[in-house]
């Protein structure tokens, strides 16, 4: 997911197409990630306590924190689209 994220941010042209791609392509290991934590709870230790798996967790945060302010910025997306007031 980190890749995908990455690919998006370098190669689309603005933030919010670059948050579209991401979405769009890592839908499918979010809900495979959701469910796996929920049936396997050797899972979420895993991912709370595995260096590497916290590594990627933060930089993949970083690239949704860029994008998120970069389309806030563009006007592309508001508070109230994220569930704020």
């Amino acid at each position: 997911m980190v890749a995908i994220a990455r690919d998006a941010e370098d190669e689309e042209p603005d933030a919010w197409r670059a948050l579209s791609r991401l979405i769009r392509r890592t839908a499918a290991e979010l809900r495979l990630a959701t469910w796996l934590s929920i049936w396997f709870t050797s899972t979420w230790e895993q991912f709370h306590t595995d260096p590497e798996e916290r590594r990627l967790c933060h930089t993949l945060l970083k690239i949704l924190d860029r994008l998120v302010r970069r389309a806030q910025a563009d006007g592309d997306i508001g508070l109230a689209d994220l569930g704020g007031d």
